[in-house]
């Protein structure tokens, strides 16, 4: 169990509805004057369960890491040391200690209010799915540039042994504001518009690698591309453009060479195949190739990503040439489309490299996300090597025998065309993280740099400076999980809350003591901030008048996304009550609500035309606590008046004559229709005659209760 420190905050006077945010000043800070600040306690426990991080009160969120057995249901406790004080879980009231919830699912959230006081202070706990590491932000030198704004974007997986992938965005403190599990993932990034992307395994048929799915607002898989005329879609990269053109990645096997060639097509919005290139027609894959006598020999070139650079050719990334592509998209200054504009690095480099001391370098070496910055220099992730697989090309003989380099760096190179001489101009590495594989660099808005680093487990990824100073560190210390690329986006909360309660639909007896019970929950990542209605969870319901009632309950979360959902329950006379109520068949009020005793309606008929009749309908209510159903008998005809009884379009006169009319069994609340029709039949009817119409109604569970309609039928001329 965490116990918070004193808080100071304005005094909440109402306590009928969560109130909004109130101001409060840091833990620990003095109260003069005043009532002692309130302690609050709180934890969430269960089969399996941790929560990161430690808890405090200025953090808002926190994960809940759990296990298969922990089976959607934890125990959250809580507590005020205000006597006067509530706690709110989901927007219902806490009237223990404790209290269970289940049904819980991946990315599901708890809402925890203290409304006393100190104000109103919330909490929001998301439920993980099981295996979802716990994810701890290392501790870091103060006062470095500010970090970039938004969350990071993961596809946590093993790699190395049997894991499910975990698609997330989180937030500095490693906590998801969602999260999606799948057997495979891949390059989780924004596109624009709202949309996201991800590479997940291919769902089609006797296609290999992944599909690259579209996602809207709220993570919804809206579509899966593949490539067109090819096996394979490559789930590395891709690009989705705004004209609803795609770039998608291909290992595609060529059966003529037995090598697997990198192909890059751009797919029109309609499916037609707008650019195709294909590694075999560009380079030599037996003497451009670094992995010679390497398990990766026939997959010669390796792409891993693809740019759309500032004049509209692209930027590929190819790790088994320990090289970067720029490749012309359209046909211009004498280059071909897809023709090869230059080489940075590899075996034939069309650049030299000199690195930040001045010396003589080896260029990209296994790198990964090949960038072109705004001032057109080009950011990579450059793996490097190891000595049991080197890949890396000895600037002194370029086509000699590869080499080892480690560890991992991220560098940017300025390009001069005319020299062909790259120059690094920003280098950041951590001597003991080397990533095999994967791994990604982003340079932010700001001038950081976003690190995802991939197989080098000692962190998930890190921020740092535009001078070298570490600024963020997730790791994830229980267990080495990393994650194939790292991006950074704002993530909006595009998902309403929602509403739900245990007493609608319910039916109580009237002046009974009957309490609002609902539940507000949250998904969306920004929490929820009120759950709140005319009467708080915990409070009685009205049930001083007998009939349909609603309470409506609205729910808002920190997005400004709401719900807000009507209740309805019944209050009832008593166990069984029918309730006879009158209109008549031209429209206008029903007579008689609520009101157990006799009923009566004029309706005028005429004398003149014997074929003449008028109409009125007897609403049967049950107004009980249960289904019933009720029987009906009625006046028959007589005083040169003719009556008969309708029910759903049938004449059911002759049984509600003899009182053996029953009606199907009404729902509490619910009602039978009877139609009844009167028409002057007789020579000696005057005008001002008069027949009255009983219709007498009783529950056939409990023949005590009824309730009766008189209906005058009145001759006027």
């Amino acid at each position: 169990m965490h116990r918070l420190g004193p808080r100071v905050a304005a005094v909440v006077a109402a306590l009928l509805v969560v109130p909004a945010v109130a101001a409060t000043t840091p833990a620990g800070a003095a109260q003069v004057g005043a009532d002692p600040v309130p302690v609050h306690a709180l934890s969430v426990t269960g089969t399996g369960v941790a929560t990161y991080p430690a808890f405090d009160p200025a953090v808002a969120r926190y994960g809940i890491t759990t296990t298969a057995e922990t089976a959607g249901t934890v125990v959250v406790a809580a507590s005020t040391s205000d006597p006067a004080g509530t706690v709110y879980v989901n927007g219902r009231l806490l009237t223990g200690p404790s209290t269970s919830v289940s049904g819980l699912g991946e990315g599901d959230e708890i809402a925890v209010f203290f409304v006393d006081s100190a104000g109103t202070e919330r909490h929001t706990f998301i439920y993980l799915p099981a295996r979802f590491p716990r994810l701890v932000p290392a501790a870091v030198p103060a006062g470095g540039a500010a970090l970039g704004p938004g969350h990071v974007l993961l596809t946590l997986g093993l790699w190395t042994t049997p894991s499910p992938f975990f698609e997330t965005a989180v937030d500095r403190a490693g906590v998801p504001v969602w999260v999606h599990t799948s057997t495979q993932s891949l390059d989780l990034k924004p596109e624009g518009a709202g949309r996201w992307s991800v590479s997940r395994a291919t769902t089609g048929a006797g296609r290999t690698g992944t599909d690259v799915v579209e996602l809207d607002a709220q993570f919804r898989e809206v579509a899966r591309h593949r490539t067109v005329g090819l096996t394979d879609t490559d789930g590395h990269d891709s690009l989705l453009r705004p004209d609803g053109s795609r770039y998608l990645l291909a290992y595609e096997p060529d059966p003529a060479s037995g090598l697997i060639d990198s192909v890059v097509q751009q797919i029109s919005s309609s499916g037609q195949v707008m650019f195709e290139w294909n590694s075999a027609d560009h380079v030599d894959p037996l003497a451009d190739r670094v992995t010679a006598g390497t398990q990766f020999a026939t997959d010669y070139a390796h792409i891993n990503s693809i740019a759309v650079m500032a004049d509209g050719d692209l930027l590929m990334s190819f790790r088994h040439l320990s090289a970067v592509f720029k490749v012309a998209r359209t046909a211009h200054d004498g280059y071909a489309a897809g023709q090869v504009i230059w080489r940075l690095g590899g075996r034939h480099s069309d650049f030299t490299f000199t690195d930040l001391q001045g010396n003589t370098d080896g260029g990209p070496c296994a790198q990964h996300t090949a960038s072109e910055l705004p001032n057109g220099h080009i950011l990579l992730f450059d793996n490097g090597a190891w000595n049991q697989g080197p890949l890396c090309i000895d600037p002194a003989d370029p086509m000699g025998a590869t080499t080892s380099r480690t560890p991992t760096r991220i560098t940017e190179w300025a390009l001069d065309p005319v020299s062909h001489e790259a120059t690094m101009v920003w280098n950041y590495s951590v001597a003991d993280r080397y990533a095999l594989f994967a791994g990604s660099a982003k340079r932010l808005a700001e001038g950081n740099t976003l690190i995802g680093w991939a197989s080098s487990t000692k962190a998930v990824a890190s921020e740092v400076g535009a001078t070298g100073d570490l600024l963020w560190d997730l790791t994830s210390p229980d267990t080495p999980w990393f994650t194939y690329r790292a991006d950074l986006a704002v993530v909006p909360d595009a998902t309403s809350p929602t509403v739900a309660a245990g007493f609608e639909g319910a039916a109580f007896l009237k002046g009974s003591v009957a309490v609002a019970d609902y539940t507000c929950a949250d998904r969306g990542g920004s929490g929820l901030q009120t759950c709140s209605a005319p009467r708080a969870s915990g409070q009685p319901l009205d049930t001083s008048t007998v009939g349909a009632h609603t309470l409506t309950v609205t729910a808002t979360d920190a997005a400004g996304n709401s719900t807000s959902r009507s209740l309805r329950y019944l209050v009832a006379a008593s166990a069984h009550q029918p309730d006879a109520q009158l209109r008549r068949a031209s429209g206008g009020d029903w007579l008689g609500v609520h009101r157990y005793g006799t009923t009566r309606v004029t309706m005028p008929m005429s004398l003149r035309w014997a074929s003449t009749s008028g109409s009125a309908y007897v609403r049967i209510v049950n107004d009980g606590l249960s289904a019933d159903t009720f029987s009906v008998k009625g006046t028959p005809s007589g005083g040169g008046f003719a009556v008969s009884y309708w029910y759903a379009g049938r004449n059911v006169t002759t049984a509600v004559r003899a009182g053996t009319f029953r009606t199907p069994s009404v729902a509490p609340g619910g009602s039978a229709l009877l139609k009844v029709r009167a028409a002057v039949s007789g020579s000696g009817v005057r005008r001002g005659d008069a027949r009255d119409v009983w219709v007498v109604v009783r529950s056939t569970t409990s023949t005590s209760r009824g309730d009766n309609a008189v209906i005058r039928a009145l001759a006027t001329r």
